[in-house]
């Protein structure tokens, strides 16, 4: 028992030297250029998300990435999102590349999985000077989903697919949004 006490007694200076050490080292941090994730929005944050443009042959899509990235934006503190036209800032979009090919192939040479891949053209602009704040040409994210002979069952599979990388996108995007400022 007494041992104990002695190992306690003789560990907790190097205890508070550590948190010390990574206290100085959290508030240096900021001097540093680094800084958490999800910077103060600007003043007057509002944001419109016109409907992104589709330049591929995958009909509807545009709609659910837009209404994911609505979502998304609605959850960043201090940002509004607002009717096209009234924002300080638009995040304007194209879906470039859309591709479903399989990923996957059974020892029969069937497909059994499909990747489900989007690529898109996203900005941020200053709604007043015009000024691009920020572009990404080739913002890319795909999903792997399940293929078979029911037709029905497998074009569901791509949807949910398109809905999950299109939810992962939106996060993407609205972490870079956040990290603008």
């Amino acid at each position: 028992m007494k041992r104990e006490r002695i190992s306690l007694a003789r560990s907790r200076p190097r205890i508070l030297l550590g948190a010390a050490v990574i206290l100085g080292l959290s508030l240096m941090a900021p001097a540093c250029g680094y800084r958490f994730q999800g910077a103060t929005p600007p003043q007057d944050a509002t944001i419109e998300i016109p409907v992104l443009e589709n330049k591929t042959v995958e009909t509807g899509i545009e709609t659910i990435l837009t209404d994911f990235l609505i979502s998304e934006m609605r959850k960043a503190p201090g940002w509004k999102v607002v009717e096209p036209g009234q924002g300080r800032y638009i995040l304007k979009g194209s879906i470039v590349k859309f591709v479903s090919e399989p990923h996957a192939i059974s020892p029969q040479h069937l497909a059994v999985e499909h990747r489900a891949t989007l690529v898109v053209d996203i900005s941020l602009r200053e709604r007043g000077t015009g000024k691009e704040l920020w572009r990404d040409r080739k913002l890319t994210s795909f999903a792997d989903y399940p293929v078979g002979p029911d037709i029905l069952a497998s074009e569901r599979a791509k949807r949910e697919a398109i809905s999950k990388v299109a939810k992962e996108f939106a996060s993407r995007v609205r972490v870079r949004v956040q990290d603008t400022w």
